[in-house]
């Protein structure tokens, strides 16, 4: 059992995943058409499932980082941000991003600001990333912000 990860991407698939194999090491165990030893192994089985690494990525990773904590040069009790807080992030660093721009007098920084204002701007590139996830067609060379408006 310890030779083994299960990764998955959410926390219900799982919590699932578990479960099933759970069922079906208690199916095995019970199974009396089975040798007594091999049974006795899927009792073992059974009852090491709940230390067993069965996680979604971002729990595997972090898991991963907290035993290795020092190499990687991050703090152990790091948390994984959940989504408002990605999405807090992001917003500030598109922000920050942008105020560099424009006080470095970068041209299309100012005329996006102009345009849509810095909100506007840095909403607006905010949808163009969660684009690039669900929708990468619409990124296309030949498209652009004009174009997009429809």
């Amino acid at each position: 059992m310890g030779e083994i990860i299960a990764v998955t991407y959410t926390e219900k698939a799982a919590a699932e995943l578990k479960d099933r194999v759970r069922r079906t090491c208690r199916e095995l165990m019970t199974d009396e058409q089975r040798p007594e030893e091999e049974r006795r192994g899927w009792e073992r089985a059974a009852r090491q499932l709940a230390n067993a690494p069965v996680s979604t990525i971002h729990g595997l990773c972090a898991r991963l980082l907290r035993e290795n904590a020092i190499a990687a040069g991050v703090d152990p009790r790091f948390t994984v941000l959940d989504a408002m807080g990605q999405g807090m992030l992001l917003r500030e660093t598109l922000r920050e991003t942008l105020l560099e721009r424009l006080r470095a007098g970068e041209e299309s920084a100012r005329a996006c600001v102009a345009r849509w204002g810095l909100g506007g701007t840095c909403d607006l590139i905010g949808l163009l990333i969660d684009a690039r996830e669900t929708h990468p067609e619409l990124l296309a060379e030949e498209h652009t912000p004009e174009s997009l408006q429809g």
